[in-house]
């Protein structure tokens, strides 16, 4: 981000694959079953988050397309739009640091580097104290890739086999197409 340039415009045209920050409406395109989430969260006025079946917010372009994958419409408006002008690759340090990580175990002595890879989003996050690496563009765009990953992985499944959701994880009752294995950013299968 470093490199590039954010520009106000139409969100609408833009494709999903581009970085941007877009204002949204979203609706489902079936009616939404009870107990059924939807895609994308809103936050409410109190703080908490849930994720109606229609809605309005801001989010990253990484979400909308899982969005769309599972059956929303999106309306989307205008947003900031970042405009890549260099070959860095952000964070490269994370995945060298990773296979170290699995070299040396990672339940011991590789404990401390998986908690400190985990905690980069938080330090981006930061908004408290010092706050020396506060990045929030980066830590929001870490959290909805993240979400991104979630969805993709719910749009595999038949109809009612996601039992549960966590911050990096799927439970499912069926086998999903996900790519897995030890490399960074694959999923784990776990039975």
């Amino acid at each position: 981000l470093l490199h590039g340039a954010w520009e106000w415009g139409a969100c609408a045209k833009l494709p999903l694959s581009r970085i941007a920050c877009c204002g949204v409406r979203f609706v489902g395109r079936t009616p939404c079953a009870p107990g059924k989430l939807g895609a994308l969260p809103v936050r409410s006025k109190e703080g908490h988050l849930f994720w109606p079946w229609r809605g309005a917010g801001i989010y990253w372009t990484c979400e909308l397309a899982g969005a769309r994958r599972l059956g929303f419409d999106l309306k989307l408006g205008d947003g900031w739009i970042y405009e890549k002008r260099c070959d860095c690759k952000t964070f490269e340090w994370v995945e060298p640091l990773y296979e170290y990580r699995k070299n040396i175990g990672g339940n011991a002595a590789g404990y401390p580097i998986k908690l400190g890879i985990n905690a980069l989003s938080g330090k981006l996050a930061q908004r408290k104290g010092n706050g020396a690496f506060n990045n929030l563009i980066w830590a929001g765009l870490i959290t909805a890739r993240t979400r991104a990953q979630l969805l993709e992985g719910i749009a595999l499944a038949s109809p009612g086999a996601i039992v549960m959701l966590a911050t990096d994880a799927l439970y499912s009752t069926e086998p999903l197409a996900l790519p897995v294995g030890p490399w960074l950013g694959n999923w784990e299968e776990k039975e």
